[in-house]
């Protein structure tokens, strides 16, 4: 060929500098395309976590209320994807245990000590149920449903079972001062509001907590005049001194939790607890 028709010899081969740069530039391009982790407390129930406050904030608490931890890398597309599903998980969560997130980016050693192999291996959720049981990585599927599903059943219960009319008595009697808070169900056993309304993270230490399954006590349920279920009553004092109170909205956590705190024993309630919060 003519010396207009030959090809100069590298000619369409990148140097290894280059290489570095174009592949640089199409992670840059990607991620911007892509999106970018960023928890923002105004917009997201997840709290920011940082390897040295894991005491502080989780350890300390492991005995008596449920944990988890989101690890990820910001710029990774299955970790923004990841995001909005935590989030959710995090709103159904919000007060019953604590939700917490690492930006291993930030925080690589801790990710590491805490098993995260790096990027490819998030987005990664370990969870922290009460002691003795052992922290462990969720291994389901990655929607908030899934997951809350999981972590729900691991939430310890303060709840006392009331099965007869014999119980029913001892436990409005026990503690006087202490306001006792009583579901009415059709089905056995309490559900996860109750369970975590009950847990020391919210008013252990100020309310009683009690569930009567429909036939299983009537003479408290004709006590209190329980007609339609559920239904949710609180008794405060005993004998001439005793009041009642009847709740009248949804059966979900925080509405439950505003009218609960009316009525507890210091007659503001305990805090719930910010996510980490002493």
């Amino acid at each position: 060929q003519g010396a207009m028709g030959r090809i100069p010899r590298g000619a369409g081969i990148l140097s290894s500098g280059s290489m570095s740069r174009l592949l640089l530039a199409l992670h840059v391009v990607m991620s911007a395309a892509i999106g970018r982790v960023q928890i923002d407390a105004m917009k997201h129930d997840i709290q920011m976590l940082q390897g040295s406050k894991f005491d502080t904030v989780i350890g300390k608490f492991r005995d008596s209320s449920v944990s988890t931890i989101w690890f990820y890398y910001p710029d990774t597309p299955r970790d923004y994807t990841f995001l909005e599903e935590y989030n959710k998980f995090a709103g159904w969560m919000k007060g019953m245990i604590r939700v917490c997130a690492v930006n291993c980016q930030e925080d690589g050693p801790f990710c590491k000590q805490q098993g995260v192999r790096g990027e490819k291996d998030t987005p990664k959720v370990k969870i922290y149920p009460t002691h003795p049981v052992p922290e462990y990585f969720y291994d389901g599927q990655l929607f908030g449903g899934a997951l809350s599903g999981k972590v729900a059943r691991l939430i310890p219960s303060k709840v006392t079972q009331i099965g007869n009319d014999t119980a029913a008595a001892s436990f409005l009697a026990a503690e006087p001062t202490k306001p006792k808070a009583v579901l009415f169900t059709e089905k056995k056993g309490a559900p996860l509001v109750w369970r975590a309304l009950s847990s020391e993270l919210v008013f252990q230490r100020t309310v009683a907590f009690g569930v009567i399954a429909k036939g299983s006590a009537d003479g408290a349920t004709s006590d209190f005049e329980v007609s339609e279920f559920p239904a949710v009553v609180m008794q405060r004092g005993l004998g001439k001194g005793k009041q009642v109170d009847r709740y009248s909205g949804e059966l979900k956590f925080k509405p439950l939790y505003d009218w609960i705190n009316l009525f507890s024993e210091s007659g503001m309630g305990d805090t719930v607890k910010g996510q980490g919060e002493e």
